[in-house]
């Protein structure tokens, strides 16, 4: 799934954890190569493994 708003200033892409971040980070560095002056990074939703 992806969002954005309409300046584009961002975007955010949701991504099943069984596609596995090695398979997210090759997808994303390969689209990152070709925008000029964009950068991306992910925050991991999953909170199961964090003391409460």
């Amino acid at each position: 799934m992806t969002e954005a708003p309409p300046n584009l200033r961002f975007i955010v892409v949701t991504v099943a954890r069984t596609v596995g971040i090695p398979a997210i980070e090759r997808v994303m560095d390969a689209w990152a190569a070709g925008v000029h002056e964009v950068e991306w990074w992910f925050g991991n939703g999953d909170h199961a493994d964090a003391s409460v």
